[in-house]
Order: C-alpha cells, then structure tokens, then sequence
C-alpha cells in the first residue's frame, strides 16, 4: 500500500477520571483496548466530539472538563491487532472528571467499557502509540497520581414513595448482599422542582452502607426497580470507623 492510498481521519476522545480516581478504557469490535474516542462528524469541534463518543461508548453522560490534552497520530488497528495503514488518525485529547460510576455502552460495536487504577491503564492499551501517548499524560498528571480513598466504603442514600417500597428496594440490595446494611428512615417531607413547578410529598429515606465496587450495581437495580423516573443516589464516603465496624461491613459484604 502507497502513502496515496492511505486515508486520513480526524479524531477526539478522552482521558475520564470518576470520584476513586480510577480512569475509563473501553473495547473496541470486541478486539482492542483504547482510550474512548471517535471520528469528528461535520460541523462537530473536537471537544464536542470528545463528549459525545464517551457517551456512545459507556454511557458516562456527566462529563466535566478538566483541560485539553494535545494530539498525536497513528494507524487505526486492524484485524490482526497491527498497524492498519489504509487509515491514518490524528487524535485530540481531554482530561474529563465524571461523578458517575456506573458504565452502559450505546455503541454496539464498543461492547464493553471498564473502570480501572490509572497506574495500570497504559499495559491494558492494545496499540502501542496510545500507551505511549497516555503514560506522559500520566506523569504530567496530578489527578491519574493521586492516592485511592483510604477506605472503600461508601453510604448511597436515596429515596423511595412509601414505607412498602423502601423495603422491598432495601430487602432486595441487602440480600444481594451490596449493602452491609440498609438504614430506612421516614416519613419525611420532600419539596423539589419537577416538570417547572414546586412539589411536595412524603418520602422514605434509604441509607445504603457498601463499598464503592458495589455502587454501579446498585444503581442498576435501582433504575430498572425503583417507582420513581429518576431516582435519588448520592454519594457520601465514609472515611474511617472503629476497626470492628469496618471488619463488620467487609465481612458482610460480597467481594
């Protein structure tokens, strides 16, 4: 193949960072490991490229701009896992924060999507240019440097409509044994913005004591379980505790 024959294509992605501080690869037609990215549509400007591929590609909706990253180039990756010349890519970069864990990919042919520690996302990029690429970003980088929270547990607290609904959410997350413990408090009165007016209801409040490795789970069970559109699910750590209680919430809890 001739320098003529080769294509050349412009590109956008992201470096994605969530709260653990644990950084996003996806996979690409069930073959490779990449950083997510995709090709700049017409009348598209790279950023808004970037934004809208990772959401193709995890389902990541919540996207905070941290700071471009520059650009750099290579061959798209082919069947057999080597350089694909008909394509060359010139790919641009930015660093983005999520306060989202949970990963759904929307495009069927970016099938899988995995959160993993930053110290170990260059050795999982199949193609040599993008560990490259992604290891200098790493060492200029506080954020992909930053320790991982001392304690992996976390409480979730959320809401349901009824006393009923608490607890059959609450049976079904405990039993599953994603919460060490399930905490139900109510009724309390909730006034809040829904569809441009003020309104007021009486709630039950869910406080969900687990780990962060359980959270995209328990969002999922939510969103397809719970009664309401958009269900409440707010994070708060918890950094430490009496050493019988953490030993309590790691031995009640599954792996």
């Amino acid at each position: 193949m001739t320098q003529n024959d080769t294509t050349h294509s412009e590109s956008a992605g992201g470096i994605v960072i969530n709260p653990i501080g644990q950084v996003l690869i996806v996979n690409q037609h069930g073959r490779s490991w990449s950083l997510p990215k995709g090709h700049i549509e017409a009348n598209e400007d790279p950023l808004s490229a970037a934004r809208r591929e990772i959401h193709e590609e995890s389902g990541l909706t919540h996207l905070q701009l941290i700071r471009p990253l520059g650009q750099y180039s290579r061959y798209k990756i082919g069947l057999d896992q080597q350089d694909d010349k008909s394509e060359y890519k010139t790919m641009h970069f930015f660093l983005f924060s999520t306060p989202e864990f949970r990963l759904c990919p929307k495009d069927p042919e970016n099938p899988d999507a995995q959160w993993h520690s930053p110290k170990d996302i260059a050795q999982r990029l199949t193609h040599p240019k993008d560990q490259e690429f992604y290891t200098q970003i790493q060492q200029d980088e506080p954020l992909l440097n930053q320790a991982p929270p001392q304690s992996p547990f976390v409480m979730l607290i959320s809401t349901a409509p009824d006393q009923k609904c608490a607890e059959t959410l609450a049976q079904h997350i405990t039993e599953s044994k994603w919460a060490a413990c399930t905490q139900i408090h109510g009724p309390i009165t909730s006034i809040y913005h829904w569809d441009n007016q003020i309104q007021k209801d009486s709630e039950w409040r869910l406080i969900i004591k687990t780990k962060y490795t359980h959270i995209a789970r328990i969002e999922t069970y939510l969103d397809q379980a719970h009664p309401y559109e958009t269900p409440q699910l707010i994070l708060v750590p918890i950094p430490s505790g009496s050493a019988d209680y953490l030993s309590w919430l790691t031995q009640s809890l599954a792996p």
